[in-house]
């Protein structure tokens, strides 16, 4: 927490806090929280979908500002290793700053930015523009030291009691080595009652600005947004971590279900994450 509080200091950045940034959501918490993933059944949401996104509070992850769906914020990592401001960074910055200036309803969207290593993670910061700066919210991140499913399971469930949830605060959020658990800790901690996991397939598939119709309707991004093919599932790999990411959000979910009476949900049948979890009944 001290490290997060100190490099936004240096950095002109605010910290994140969930309080704050719980108030200044537009659709209220009895609406639900859909995280947008860069998976392939992306491309297979409906417009009618979308609508139904678009009265909900929506964070585009990562790679998500190349698509034309404008979410009500969107959530950034930093390279950790390289010197030089990462150019795949740089780019998904400028096209979020130009989707967010398109749309008169999210002028104000928050940038939540993973806190940046040294010295990489300055130079990419220096990249942002006064805008960006300006709604711009940096948090840390944490793993938890469980390494069986009973552990797990126990943890989180102290972790988000709520006789417990002060210990654990605001601008630092637990994850997996994953993105979308961090985020899915985000929604908890902000009061959430569903959360919806889109575009998380984790099975494999390209990313969904690979797609033929996407790049025929939008434009082609794949030699700026260069993936691996299998990269998408990186996540599922324990080398680095106790669990991979499905086996971890299906403990969250139970956790989440008992302690806070909260649901995480899968959006297609076609995700890993569809044989432990709901399907949204859109």
């Amino acid at each position: 927490m001290l490290s997060v509080r100190a490099l936004s200091e240096s950095l002109g950045l605010s910290v994140l806090d969930i309080a704050s940034l719980r108030s200044s959501l537009p659709a209220g918490l009895n609406r639900p929280f859909f995280i947008l993933g860069n998976g392939s059944s992306v491309n297979s949401l409906t417009e009618k979908q979308f609508c139904i996104i678009g009265k909900g509070v929506s964070v585009g992850v990562n790679g998500w500002p190349v698509h034309p769906f404008v979410p009500t914020m969107y959530s950034f990592e930093f390279s950790k290793y390289s010197f030089s401001p990462d150019a795949q960074l740089t780019f998904l910055l400028r096209k979020a700053e130009e989707r967010v200036k398109q749309n008169q309803e999210t002028q104000n969207a928050p940038l939540l930015l993973l806190r940046p290593g040294l010295p990489a993670g300055v130079s990419a910061v220096g990249e942002l523009t006064p805008l960006m700066k300006a709604n711009a919210l940096i948090y840390g991140r944490a793993n938890l030291f469980s390494e069986t499913d009973g552990a797990l399971s126990a943890d989180l469930e102290l972790l988000l009691d709520g006789e417990h949830r002060s210990q654990y605060r605001q601008a630092v959020l637990p994850d997996n080595g994953s993105s979308i658990v961090r985020l899915v800790f985000l929604a908890l901690e902000a009061g959430f009652k569903e959360i919806v996991l889109i575009g998380v397939d984790l099975n494999g598939s390209d990313y969904f600005w690979y797609d033929s119709e996407f790049i025929e309707k939008n434009r082609d991004y794949t030699h700026i947004l260069v993936r691996e093919p299998g990269e998408s599932t990186l996540t599922r790999e324990t080398s680095d971590r106790p669990f991979d990411t499905s086996q971890f959000l299906f403990q969250l979910s139970l956790a989440a279900e008992k302690t806070l009476g909260a649901r995480i949900f899968a959006s297609d049948r076609r995700s890993i994450l569809a044989e432990q979890l709901p399907l949204y009944d859109w």
